[in-house]
């Protein structure tokens, strides 16, 4: 017979064998319901919200959200990723491109997923970017507007100051699923920029808001830099809270002519690549961030995200400012009551969708914007959102 000793030590084991399969079970089941959501074909209007899941693990993810019964219709696993993914929608909302940086290795990679099916359709190489640098609200992947390529821009450190940082900007050819083999160099870009495809092929403008510069770019066939028009904005001598909002911040295309938003609500237009600027006049009472202008479906008017900044350059979005894009006069400010990442249209322009660091979205009825309703429940990490055309 077994001794007191030998059975209670089988009996540890069984326990834990037993605990062992339980967890195994869980997470079983826990991988299952985060792969089986079956994925719809998207409705015009749906939003796409994109999720960086938990640090170092495999929860990144795409859903798919109907913003009117707030359910979610599908969900691709984006896989493993120690950086947030960065995403980019084709215009004709038929591919959508993810940026990811693997483990192990600190490899890239770029995905091609089809709307249709929820499918990835591709994966490719690509060039190396420094992790951790890219804020959420600045994506570094941009499509062209007709679709044949996506724009990405890289950086490397040359000295401890991000001062120093050297931008570069790679092309994506969409159709070939390749990358160019050369690509466009931006000295003195200073801080993370803003790209702005123009409608002729393989151009561009990007703002670096660090530098307080804003630069047109004509690209080679093959990726290069074939020519560079530079325009630069006085920078205060000290960086304070007050002196800020004296650079410049972000840039908008609209009706064939550049507008520039100062930090401090200044706006500037200018009509052809290195032309004289024109001082379009003041947004009061308003601290413009380094955020991508969202323009209506209508074209009649464009909204820009205003916050708060700090002296050592921390932004908190926390407004929505109106403007005509005729006119460029402000048609009002939106004041959400939270903070919030980034800012998407519905189909129709009615409705304002914030995306907020704590994983939901605002629904913002710009007829009536006191009108707020929450979605919840949208992932760990919202790292971006866009609606399906």
């Amino acid at each position: 017979m077994r001794s007191m000793k030998q059975r209670a030590k089988i009996e540890r084991v069984w326990v834990i064998f037993c605990s062992a399969c339980l967890l195994v079970a869980l997470l079983s089941l826990r991988l299952l319901a985060f792969q089986s959501l079956p994925w719809t074909s998207p409705a015009p209007g749906w939003l796409y919200i994109f999720d960086g899941g938990k640090a170092s693990s495999s929860d990144a993810q795409l859903l798919l959200v109907d913003p009117t019964t707030e359910a979610i219709r599908g969900r691709v696993p984006m896989g493993l990723s120690d950086d947030q993914p960065e995403v980019a929608l084709s215009p004709d909302g038929a591919k959508l491109f993810s940026l990811q940086a693997q483990v192990p290795g600190g490899s890239y990679r770029l995905l091609t997923i089809s709307i249709a099916t929820g499918q990835i359709m591709g994966t490719v190489p690509s060039p190396q970017k420094m992790v951790f640098t890219v804020p959420v609200h600045l994506p570094s992947i941009v499509p062209s507007l007709e679709g044949n390529w996506v724009y990405m821009s890289t950086v490397r450190a040359t000295s401890r100051s991000s001062v120093d940082d050297v931008y570069s900007i790679y092309t994506f050819d969409t159709n070939h699923n390749a990358f160019l083999p050369d690509a466009a160099l931006i000295p003195g870009c200073g801080r993370q920029p803003l790209m702005l495809p123009l409608p002729r092929k393989l151009e561009l403008d990007v703002v670096c808001p660090a530098s307080s510069s804003f630069h047109h770019l004509v690209l080679r066939d093959d990726g290069g830099l074939q020519s560079s028009l530079k325009t630069s904005f006085a920078k205060p001598a000290i960086w304070t809270q007050g002196s800020l909002g004296q650079a410049l911040k972000t840039a908008a295309i609209i009706n064939n002519r550049v507008v520039l938003f100062m930090g401090d609500g200044h706006l500037f237009t200018q009509s052809n690549a290195g032309a004289s600027l024109s001082d379009q006049g003041l947004i009061p009472n308003v601290s413009i961030g380094a955020r991508y202008v969202t323009v209506s479906p209508d074209g009649t008017k464009l909204y820009v995200v205003g916050g708060k900044e700090t002296a050592t350059g921390d932004y908190t979005a926390d407004q929505i400012v109106a403007l005509d894009t005729a006119s460029l006069r402000p048609l009002g400010v939106i004041s959400p009551g939270e903070p919030f990442f980034d800012i998407a249209l519905s189909k129709d322009g009615r409705y304002i969708y914030a995306q907020t660091p704590a994983a939901t979205v605002l629904v913002i009825d710009t007829l009536n914007p006191t009108a707020i309703r929450k979605i919840s429940g949208l992932g760990a990490a919202p790292v971006g959102i866009m609606v399906a055309p």
